[in-house]
């Protein structure tokens, strides 16, 4: 073979450049499947595991000329750790994308007075944020999704109807929060306000006015409520802050006695594997 035909020989099995590559498998690449469940005070959810993504990105990259690792970095004085996905080209050894989250050293726990601290983060719960990072990340450095699921499609268009008609909804006269101390009311909506990874806020609206829980529990009561057209018994407390938080919710029957609710505190949502969704 003549130096011609070596050289024609080296371009044609030559990479294809860098972004087309990767525009290419981002095209082609497969959802993960949502095999695992999991629940935030009232809605439930399916979402994919670490596994299931890990499986979907490991053959795009190797079809593709892709490689990436996730490195875990401890920071300074306890404020806690980084996990990384770094990904590369496999032909050139340079880096073409990096997502990286911090995991705090300290979560907020919310007490059943309402009460917010700071507590440290166990090894247990540490393997669970790396988890649930390490998913995440590496979902995100690849643009990857999950297949959809029906089940979970129709949970988050329930809430997400909730939240829209909640915003562009005329505020009525009377539709005021509740003061602290305890009140019987009639739920319309439960809603999400806000969530982290640590908690999720709720939002309860009722005939009687408005409140608010960090409380799964209460939430859940208040959701069942409503849909059932029943009435509810809250025990509301101020904070410091001067603002108040719903901490309890009973059932009440038709002959107007409440039922008890065991509460719940609220934990990092998920399942068995990681406690946190996709």
């Amino acid at each position: 073979m003549d130096d011609k035909t070596k050289d024609e020989a080296t371009v044609e099995n030559a990479p294809k450049p860098v972004m087309a590559r990767w525009a290419e498998m981002v095209a082609t690449l497969q959802p993960a499947k949502r095999t695992m469940e999991g629940r935030v005070g009232p809605r439930r959810y399916k979402y994919a595991s670490l596994e299931e993504v890990t499986k979907v990105v490991a053959r795009a990259a190797l079809e593709y000329g892709f490689a990436y690792f996730q490195p875990i970095r401890v920071l300074a004085d306890g404020e806690g750790h980084v996990v990384d996905t770094v990904v590369f080209d496999s032909y050139s050894g340079d880096e073409i994308n990096r997502v990286s989250i911090m995991i705090p050293g300290k979560i907020s726990k919310v007490l059943e007075s309402g009460e917010v601290i700071l507590v440290e983060l166990g090894p247990q719960d540490l393997g669970k944020w790396i988890t649930y990072m390490r998913r995440y990340t590496l979902a995100a450095a690849f643009c990857a999704i999950s297949e959809e699921d029906d089940d979970a499609a129709s949970a988050q268009a329930h809430f997400q109807q909730g939240q829209h008609s909640a915003s562009t909804r005329p505020q009525a006269q009377d539709e005021v929060y509740l003061p602290a101390g305890v009140h019987v009311i009639h739920p319309e909506e439960v809603v999400t306000l806000k969530e982290t990874p640590q908690w999720t806020l709720f939002g309860i609206r009722a005939k009687e006015g408005k409140t608010k829980t960090f409380d799964v529990g209460v939430a859940g009561v208040c959701d069942t409520a409503a849909k059932n057209g029943t009435a509810v018994e809250l025990t509301i407390v101020k904070k410091s802050n001067g603002r108040t938080i719903t901490t309890k919710a009973d059932l009440q029957t038709d002959e107007g006695d409440p039922e008890p609710q065991e509460a719940q505190e609220p934990t990092p949502e998920g399942s068995q594997e990681d406690g946190m969704p996709f």
